[in-house]
């Protein structure tokens, strides 16, 4: 294995952005790179535009494969990746090149299994910063990495630790301690992944970079609708963290807490989908409160359970969890109503 950084983009139907993704990538070039393109069965013009690109950069090498999700699609990657260092890049995402050097130039530098940096979040155009949640070079060993940062950071998802493309990963740790991506899972497949590999940490570092650019869907479409799959992986994962904690060891009360909480928040979403009983909606609400533990309460971000939830949040943080529950029934079961005279 060679020295430098294995880029791994998993693509499925991303004709519309692939091309700003590779042309960034391609433009970092004071890192030994190359970059390993997924092209997971699509359908639409992507694998052309793979080929075309390989072809005219030696440092991309393109593997089509049959539809398998982008769990699959990043495993293929990591098994033919072959430098030293891994990273992972959505095809709908792109980097902005100095930074990225910068980065990872700064995580060489710091000799840690893992390098996590802020990111730029779009929505609309608009771009956002999305701050870490310790100050710039910063670097965690191991106490501090499993008392705090894995069960109230990583576990949690809060400030989006768990998503595995903000991070520079040693490549000897993820193929040691054999962390790969959970193929049969298809929510939250990255956080198991970086929860993993947060766990294997000797080290972690934290850089003052921002290079990532998230770009948020906000199609609004059916694809963000609550469905019975959608909710059977939600409870998939919930017991996978789960179990994980208990074999661990590891107390992670917080992020159980939260992680029910957000399950019943979906749950909730689904009901008004598919269903027209205030009693069930009213019946699921006190489950959620009944998930506020008063201790940690205050460190709920306002967006833990996605935006129609902001003011529930706000509510239940400053001690009105009667108002909480009040604005939740109100707001859906105006929600079941519409649906009811939309029939």
């Amino acid at each position: 294995m060679s020295n430098g950084l294995s880029i791994i983009v998993p693509v499925y139907n991303g004709e519309k952005y692939l091309d700003d993704c590779l042309a960034s990538l391609v433009s970092v070039v004071n890192i030994e790179l190359e970059i390993i393109v997924v092209n997971d069965g699509s359908t639409d013009n992507t694998a052309k535009l793979c080929d075309e690109w390989a072809n005219k950069n030696p440092v991309i090498r393109v593997i089509h494969q049959d539809n398998q999700g982008v769990s699959a699609s990043r495993n293929n990657g990591l098994k033919t990746a072959s430098k030293e260092y891994i990273a992972f890049v959505d095809a709908d995402d792109s980097v902005l090149p100095k930074e990225f050097e910068k980065a990872f130039f700064s995580f060489l530098d710091s000799k840690a299994d893992l390098g996590f940096t802020s990111y730029f979040e779009i929505i609309a155009g608009t771009k956002k910063r999305i701050a870490l949640p310790y100050s710039g070079n910063t670097l965690l060993h191991r106490e501090a990495i499993l008392e705090d940062f894995l069960p109230n950071r990583v576990m949690s998802s809060f400030g989006f630790m768990g998503a595995c493309w903000r991070i520079f990963y040693r490549a000897g740790l993820l193929k040691e301690n054999r962390i790969a991506f959970e193929t049969k899972l298809k929510y939250h497949e990255d956080v198991l992944f970086v929860i993993h590999a947060v766990y294997a940490s000797a080290a972690i570092f934290f850089g003052i970079e921002t290079y990532y650019c998230y770009r948020q869907d906000v199609s609004g479409s059916a694809s963000q609708l609550v469905t019975v799959n959608n909710l059977e992986n939600r409870v998939i994962f919930f017991d996978k963290l789960k179990t994980f904690a208990e074999e661990k060891n590891i107390e992670a009360s917080f992020a159980l807490r939260r992680r029910k909480c957000e399950l019943i928040s979906k749950e909730i979403e689904f009901l008004v989908q598919t269903e027209h009983s205030v009693k069930n909606l009213f019946h699921l609400i006190l489950r959620i409160l009944d998930g506020v533990d008063l201790k940690d309460k205050k460190r709920w971000e306002y967006n833990f359970f996605g935006k129609s939830f902001i003011p529930f949040v706000f509510l239940v943080k400053y001690g009105f969890e009667k108002s909480a529950a009040l604005y939740l029934l109100l707001r859906y079961s105006k929600k079941l109503l519409s649906n009811d005279a939309k029939k």
